[in-house]
């Protein structure tokens, strides 16, 4: 676990060092290339930069927010170093379930379990960091990005496209995994869309800040599924701390999805409204259509999980002692919600 941890983390800091490389290799050669009438121009361009959003939209917040197909190319390295570590700790993990826990009925999910342990503070560190830095304006929001947006959508990505082959495994009924299926395909599109063309990570880290919920889900599972000395977890914990956990799960649960997700369509269309020149008539169909389409997916889903979540936190605290534990359904490994796009 500590390998894997060690892994991720050299990863999100090698993808933070070639974007930051990559700004000043376009920044010194856009600067040696200047010509006085660039100099003239670009000296204009800055003083309209300077203006209020409400002004006038401004320019571009890094030199390459309008990227190409090539943009991939330069990320195949990144993507493939964020896939063969989940890989390798997927494996080792779940050889570990086997041995230590040979009893368990369903190895794939525990496995999927103990990595989302650093895959989702990771991921929700990243998301929320990313959003507070490209929250500000407008032109952030639409074609900023930042070290931590990009780390973001490739570990999102990777995860998505991992956890697609993961789900088969996993026991899931038939239209729990229609729908994964399709949430995942969709974070795909949008993550790699955004990692192409350099734009929209603001959007696709707001979402992902719903990953916060996933955090204290999978505590409750690493609760339920891990046995020591033929005890569950849960049976060494204070009740009181595995209730406060609950009570976060609930809280996270409202504020990080039902409310958040509708705030994130409000204010994409916000900003739609406000400068259509700067979104709407420089976006493609994916970001005007699917990025949104996403979004209300992931609202439906987290809106029929809410009812086990609310069940069993109510459980937890005694309130409801003779009900079945619906949190079986909400399973990380059944219920990843990644913003790739996550991010989930």
């Amino acid at each position: 676990m500590l390998a894997v941890i060690f892994a991720l983390t050299i990863c999100t800091a090698h993808s933070n060092t070639r974007l930051r490389t990559y700004h000043v290799k376009i920044d010194s050669r856009d600067t040696l290339n200047l010509t006085a009438d660039t100099a003239a121009a670009t000296k204009e361009a800055l003083t309209v930069q300077k203006q209020p959003d409400h002004d006038v939209p401004t320019t571009s917040l890094t030199p390459h927010a309008t990227a190409n197909d090539s943009e991939w190319w330069q990320h195949r390295d990144e993507l493939m170093a964020c896939g063969g570590v989940q890989v390798l700790g997927i494996a080792v993990l779940l050889g570990v379930s086997k041995v230590f826990w040979p009893e368990h009925n369903d190895h794939w999910a525990l496995a999927d379990t103990l990595i989302s342990t650093v895959m989702f503070p990771l991921m929700a560190y990243l998301a929320i960091s990313a959003s507070l830095e490209l929250k500000d304006s407008q032109e952030s929001r639409w074609h900023g990005r930042t070290g931590k947006s990009h780390a973001f959508l490739m570990l999102g990505l990777t995860r998505m496209f991992l956890h697609t082959f993961m789900i088969v495994m996993i026991k899931l009924d038939r239209e729990l995994y229609i729908l994964m299926t399709l949430h995942h395909i969709l974070s795909m599109v949008c993550a790699g869309n955004a990692l192409i063309r350099g734009t929209m990570h603001y959007w696709g880290c707001l979402a992902g800040v719903c990953e916060i919920t996933s955090v204290f889900l999978t505590n409750v599972w690493l609760c339920k599924e891990i046995k020591i000395r033929g005890s569950l977890l849960q049976s060494y914990l204070p009740a009181w701390l595995y209730g406060l956990n609950g009570i976060l799960l609930w809280l996270s649960f409202i504020v990080f999805r039902i409310i958040l997700f509708p705030y994130w369509l409000v204010t994409y269309y916000k900003d739609i409204n406000a400068f259509p020149d700067r979104t709407w008539d420089v976006m493609n169909p994916i970001e005007r259509y699917v990025y949104p389409a996403v979004v209300c997916v992931m609202l439906q889903l987290s809106t029929y999980w809410l009812v086990p979540v609310t069940k069993g936190v109510m459980k937890g605290l005694g309130l409801l002692p003779d009900w079945d534990d619906s949190l079986k359904q909400l399973d990380p490994a059944k219920c990843d919600l990644d913003s790739g796009q996550t991010s989930t």
